[in-house]
């Protein structure tokens, strides 16, 4: 026969496992139901590691930790330039953030359109910059 302190350690114990087992049932049913999600909503699977802020990574926590995404989106947005209404897809997300190494305190502003002409916009503008630097230099030269 085992003494009562025997008994509460093993109940304690028993208990501490039922608990162990239920929270890792509830887990896996909540990861199970955000893979279904992004199934449906057609989501695109965020690669945390290669996530930056100004140089430095965003999540440095665990993968599994629910507070932060772990897909990307499709944003609607209206164009700042035109206002014609635009999707920033988790595709285009992912490949900023990614790839291009965009700040993850960015998004979309601009369509693909008002976004070439503000690109050839500044480079008119660098452009007309470099000549003003370059004649102001002859002038120096000259005097």
């Amino acid at each position: 026969m085992s003494s009562n302190k025997k008994k509460k350690e093993q109940l304690s114990e028993k208990k501490h496992r039922k608990s162990i087992k239920a929270y890792e049932e509830k887990r896996a049913e909540e990861l199970n139901q955000q893979l279904e999600r992004a199934r449906i909503l057609k989501l695109v699977r965020m690669d945390r590691s290669k996530i930056r802020s100004c140089g430095r990574l965003v999540f440095n926590t665990p993968p599994d930790d629910s507070k932060h995404p772990h897909y990307y989106e499709d944003i609607p947005f209206h164009c700042q330039d035109c206002g014609k209404h635009e999707v920033w897809t988790g595709t285009q997300q992912k490949w900023w953030y990614e790839e291009a190494g965009g700040d993850i305190e960015s998004t979309a502003i601009r369509c693909r359109e008002c976004r070439a002409k503000e690109r050839e916009r500044k480079e008119e503008v660098t452009r007309l910059k470099d000549q003003g630097l370059k004649r102001a230099r002859k002038e120096r030269e000259n005097k």
